[in-house]
């Protein structure tokens, strides 16, 4: 039932696009970041009790103005869980989705290096990374005292395979290859082609999920280049979308240049305002269904005002 409070929040509620990575009961091998299915499914349920409605993103994107009410949904990183848990519930519901997938992740050909750093983490012992912090400290030049997570990020884009593949060398773990055969967590091509099929649409998360607002200008064409090549590579049709890895946009002028050589139509971030997402901006942001206690007011309104409050008095 649609109370008045509901109506309220649709007739102001900008378009929003929501994100989430892994659908299940916990996070994956190779990442944090999840919501179980039962929950995922009761938050969008209960967004479309209040009358939100839910469009795809293309129908928001090519939209003069995206209505006021609506809601968009997409998914990060291309893990297999949307195929296993998350489309079925989808299906049922009627919602459409969109995938940001990684170039070099596609159908476990390899795994991209902040995955690696997360197996590593959860799977080495704590005394193990309190030894080697001060070794990586010096021989990757990162500030000493910085923590696990300080240190790792720290690393600069061109010495990033390096530590991973320096990382195995001390750590007692099977080969990247074996990993992904034993634990395959990104969807194959032919799952890819098949939710394609289905109604779903396939857009670019980068080549190797780095941060880009560390890179310069040749090294973000790189990774935007290579993430279409990787997909046209096995004939999957992509909509020219990109999601920033961790949602760290490069800049407005950077934005302009991709928009340009690499026919980019628009970015997405994840910091979501008040006012966003309007049909003139090249970049749209979103929000997070894995924050602990989403709430439709809170995270859908609140969160955006607030955001927009504080960016005015800066």
């Amino acid at each position: 039932m649609k109370t008045s409070a509901h109506l309220t929040m649709v007739n102001i509620c900008g378009h929003r696009v929501l994100y989430f990575h892994h659908v299940g009961d916990e996070p994956h091998v190779f990442g944090n970041e999840y919501i179980q299915a039962q929950r995922f499914r009761t938050l969008l349920k209960s967004m479309q009790d209040a009358g939100l409605r839910f469009i795809s993103l293309k129908e928001a994107v090519q939209a003069k103005n995206p209505p006021k009410g609506t809601l968009s949904l997409c998914s990060d990183d291309g893990i297999v869980s949307n195929y296993e848990e998350a489309f079925p519930i989808l299906q049922e519901l009627k919602i459409s989705l969109t995938l940001f997938v990684l170039g070099k992740c596609i159908d476990n050909r390899a795994l991209a290096w902040n995955h690696a750093l997360a197996f590593a983490r959860r799977n080495a012992t704590e005394e193990f990374l309190q030894d080697i912090m001060p070794v990586i400290s010096d021989h990757f030049d990162i500030k000493e005292g910085a923590s696990w997570a300080q240190s790792m990020f720290g690393v600069s884009q061109k010495h990033k395979d390096e530590l991973i593949s320096w990382l195995w060398e001390y750590l007692p773990f099977p080969s990247h290859e074996e990993i992904l055969s034993l634990f395959p967590p990104f969807l194959s091509v032919k799952q890819l082609k098949q939710m394609h099929e289905m109604g779903v649409d396939i857009a670019l998360h980068s080549h190797s999920h780095p941060d880009f607002s560390r890179l310069n200008y040749a090294q973000i064409k790189a990774e935007v280049l290579a993430n279409i090549d990787a997909l046209e590579a096995h004939y999957i049709p992509w909509q020219p979308w990109l999601a920033f890895p961790y949602g760290k946009a490069c800049s407005q002028r950077q934005m302009q240049r991709l928009q340009k050589e690499c026919g980019i139509r628009k970015f997405f971030g994840i910091r979501s305002r008040w006012q966003d997402n309007k049909s003139d901006a090249l970049l749209w942001q979103r929000s997070s269904l894995e924050v602990a206690n989403f709430d439709i007011w809170k995270d859908l309104y609140l969160k955006p005002v607030y955001r927009a409050i504080k960016d005015v008095l800066k």
